[in-house]
């Protein structure tokens, strides 16, 4: 890796970081560059770990405490923990190194004994230092609070390089690895110490070689641990199994090549003394160079040409600064002269030529600056973006001050509240129709400006006079919803969408008989009046939702709660008349220059929640989990499967009249009709056919499940081993006698008509539910819809939609689950006439044989 790339590498792994550090320790992010020209004094690198931390120490103890062993730092032999003892194979490893990690003994750590008092004498001699550690960024944070608490003061900054991962890392990803040799070159550090005779070596035989201290007489240090595919390694118990005992480990010491610049030191006095030595020697006599100014002497100052070089290279800067501060200048000037001009003048309109100003100066300085943009690779320089954000605050505040008029004109007839025109003074009505007709001029001119302005053209906010109208209207929303009020409260939803309701409807009057007349005369009588009013409101309530929302989806039944009220002010406002159809958001300008209507349809506020996946997601699982609930609620009542009359009940209108249900059957049939309550509001069928799957289908097929382990369960009572099996119909563990009771006489038969009864009951009610207009809807956009139908497929309770696009689709949604349901109603009759006549042969076979065997003998009648 080059200078260069270890530089940028240094930048990307670091970034940037929002923490308060001391300036003895520089904030992580700070650049290679600052920490070079932060000071003429010469830089050492210190290592953090087993030079300044006993961390390998800590390793031990953690180890030793978690895992019950007796480890120690002779047991240490390499740097990769996997080849030591105790540690197992490469993946175990990396388990535990985790694990070390998640605990507080790397934290706990003690320093190297001398590192302190060493450390203060290498900045006597006039030494900066900087940590640079093998550690992980994720690190960073942990190890500077470490150097904080042992070491205050005495580093600049740490750079982690994170070569620790080489441990654990596949071989492609070591190579994308900072090494300490790359990263000592680029801060022109004089000397590393280290104790990881790895690093030492790197730095010592780069091309470049910075001069290594290895640091401790450490085991891990007098060999090399080097780097293989860790999938080929092994742990070193089995190594040491292969080798027959042989303690390897011993023959594979490394001896430093001579001539490299790298020196075993013990501890930090020895570190001490080979600084000391080297400057008394002059071995590190560019250490003390670096030391004296480079202007000192005649032959280190600069060239004349480098001057001046220097002096252009400024200069040229400061000209491209200058430019620039002119012309934001100048955009601010034309700026306040549009504002002063539209707040100070007789007619407001004449700030409209200076605003044409600012447009036009920002069109010459974009169309100027494009080449330069093209050539830097920008489709658009900051400074455009920065003058066109001056032209379009601009034009806010010269809007600002039509709307200030008209608001003012308007709370004089007595808005916000809901106004009785005719009673206002003639004056009164007069002043708000000329403010009223000024906005909608100033929005006029504003389209002619802007259809040739990009910036400008996404500009949709609604009709100006109204959208002032409705800012009084939105503060007080503000104040009662959106603040500390009681009446801002998560379960009370109904409260902000009653409020917009109410103002939509008090206001409707004034919109459609005043309003309306106003825009009749202008070129926005297309427009709606109090569909672009209430159209205008929407924004308080999506506003209010986005914020709310994410703290509901913890809380499943106002989740709900709020998608109710969100969907029922969606169908109120619907009733009302309300349409996007005539409002602003549908009406654009063709290319004559006449107003066109797009179509479009109205979502509702419902929307901004159903139309998140995630919050659509919370609201169907807490309904499933709530349903799933209430069946097992149902089946575990003790009168679950108790049959009632329930003829007289007007419920039963669709279901056959002389079927008697069982309390569950009818229960579970209200259940879903309940969930068919819930969703059928969704005005999207994909959200529709989701609910159906995923909450209301599991029921019946649950409630299926039910009733066909209950006749398993029978046919394993009545068969020859006679086992007992839960759960059945009607089962009473409790009920002393003989098991075969259950299956057998009128007990027998009374069980196999509960099962079915309730399967009966709801194949027939399934069958009235498919013909139903909503399902019929559903069933037909599922069979349209090529997204639906492929839902639909996934779902083996319902029928394969074969239909296309323009075909009229066959059956009804809940046929498959009729079909199921009718099965088990026919198994059910087999089983009962199976077991009567089953109870009458034994009957009669009794009393044939003891009563009348000769007529049995004659008629050939064999039990």
């Amino acid at each position: 890796m080059s200078a260069a790339q270890s530089d940028l590498a240094l930048k990307q792994l670091r970034g940037s970081s929002g923490t308060n550090t001391p300036r003895h320790l520089a904030a992580p992010g700070s650049s290679l560059d600052a920490i070079l020209t932060e000071s003429d004094k010469p830089l050492i690198a210190v290592d953090m770990d087993d030079v300044l931390s006993q961390t390998n120490q800590a390793v031990a103890n953690w180890h030793n405490d978690a895992y019950g062993t007796n480890l120690t730092l002779d047991h240490f032999y390499y740097y990769y923990y996997w080849k030591n003892p105790g540690w197992g194979t490469p993946d175990e490893t990396f388990r535990k190194v985790e694990e070390f990690y998640a605990t507080d003994y790397l934290d706990k750590a003690l320093p190297v004994e001398g590192a302190k008092e060493g450390l203060q004498k290498l900045r006597d001699l006039g030494f900066r230092m900087v940590v640079v550690t093998a550690r992980q960024r994720r690190e960073l944070d942990r190890s500077m609070r470490w150097l904080e608490t042992h070491f205050s003061g005495v580093f600049e900054d740490m750079i982690c390089t994170g070569q620790s991962q080489e441990t654990l890392a596949e071989k492609s990803e070591v190579l994308t690895k900072l090494s300490k040799a790359d990263v000592c070159l680029k801060l022109k550090a004089k000397v590393l110490i280290d104790d990881s005779l790895e690093n030492a070596l790197k730095c010592a035989l780069h091309p470049q070689p910075t001069p290594v201290l290895l640091f401790g007489n450490n085991a891990w240090n007098q060999r090399e641990s080097k780097y293989g595919d860790m999938k080929e390694e092994v742990s070193f118990e089995e190594r040491l199994k292969k080798e027959g005992g042989r303690e390897f480990w011993k023959e594979e010491n490394v001896k430093i090549p001579e001539g490299v610049p790298l020196t075993r030191v013990t501890d930090w006095t020895g570190v001490v003394q080979w600084v000391e030595a080297a400057l008394q020697e002059d071995e590190l006599s560019f250490l003390s160079q670096e030391l004296v100014s480079s202007l000192s002497g005649p032959e280190s100052r600069p060239t004349l040409l480098e001057d001046i070089e220097t002096l252009h290279r400024n200069l040229k800067e400061l000209n491209s600064v200058k430019a620039y501060i002119q012309v934001i200048a100048q955009a601010l000037q034309f700026k306040g002269s549009a504002v002063t001009c539209a707040q100070s003048s007789v007619s407001a309109f004449d700030s409209i030529a200076q605003y044409e100003e600012l447009q036009q100066f920002i069109a010459s300085v974009s169309e100027a600056c494009s080449e330069a943009g093209d050539a830097a690779g920008q489709q658009k320089l900051h400074l455009v973006a920065f003058l066109e954000d001056i032209g379009g605050q601009t034009w806010l505040d010269i809007k600002a001050v039509f709307i200030s008029s008209l608001l003012e004109a308007a709370e004089k007839i007595q808005w916000p509240l809901p106004v009785d025109y005719l009673a206002a003074t003639v004056d009164d009505r007069k002043a708000f129709e000329a403010a009223f007709y000024d906005l909608l001029k100033l929005q006029s001119i504003g389209e002619k400006l802007h259809a040739s302005t990009p910036y400008m053209k996404s500009e949709k906010d609604g009709l100006y006079p109204l959208q002032a109208l409705v800012q009084s209207i939105s503060l007080r929303f503000k104040y009662h919803f959106e603040g500390t009020r009681q009446t801002n409260r998560l379960d009370k939803p109904e409260w902000y969408f009653t409020h917009v309701l109410n103002a939509s409807h008090e206001h409707r009057a004034f919109m459609e008989n005043i309003v309306q007349r106003l825009l009749s005369s202008t070129e926005y009588r297309h427009i709606i009046a109090w569909r672009e009013f209430t159209y205008l409101l929407l924004p308080l309530l999506h506003r209010k939702l986005r914020r709310t929302v994410p703290a509901l989806v913890p809380h499943p039944p106002i989740l709900a709660h709020t998608i109710y009220q969100a969907l029922s002010f969606d169908s109120a406002l619907r009733e009302e008349g309300f349409e996007i159809r005539g409002t602003s958001a549908t009406a654009s300008k063709g290319k004559d220059g006449k107003q066109e209507e797009k179509e479009q349809k109205w979502e509702g506020v419902s929307e901004v929640i159903l139309g998140r996946r995630e919050w659509f997601e919370a609201w169907m699982e807490g309904e499933r989990v709530f349903a799933m609930d209430q069946y097992m609620e149902i089946i575990s009542a003790q009168d679950a499967w108790l049959i009632i009359d329930d003829t007289g009940d007007d419920d039963e209108s669709v279901i056959d009249r002389e079927l008697k249900p069982t309390n569950s059957a009818r229960r579970v049939k209200a259940l879903v009709e309940q969930v068919t309550d819930r969703y059928s509001p969704l005005p999207q069928f994909v959200h529709r056919t989701r609910f159906m799957i995923v909450v209301q289908l599991p029921i019946l097929e649950s409630y299926h499940a039910r009733i066909s382990s209950s006749l398993d369960a029978f046919e394993t009572l009545s068969s020859t081993f006679m086992r007992a099996v839960p759960g059945a119909l009607g089962s009473d563990p409790a009920r002393p006698g003989d098991p075969k009771r259950l299956t057998s006489g009128v007990d027998g038969v009374q069980r196999l008509c509960k099962a079915l009864v309730s399967a009966k009951y709801l194949a027939v009610a399934m069958e009235a539910w498919g013909e139903d207009l909503f399902f019929l809807e559903l069933w037909s956009e599922i069979n349209r819809k090529a997204a639906l139908r492929s839902r639909a497929e996934a779902a083996v309770s319902l029928p394969d939609p074969k239909g296309a696009e323009d075909d009229v689709p066959e059956g009804t949604i809940f046929e498959e689950l009729v079909v199921q349901y009718g099965k088990l109603v026919g198994r059910a009759e087999e089983m009962i006439v199976h077991t009567v006549c089953s109870e009458v042969e034994s009957s009669l076979r009794a009393h044939l044989i003891s009563g009348n065997s000769t007529w049995a003998i004659n008629t050939g009648w064999q039990c």
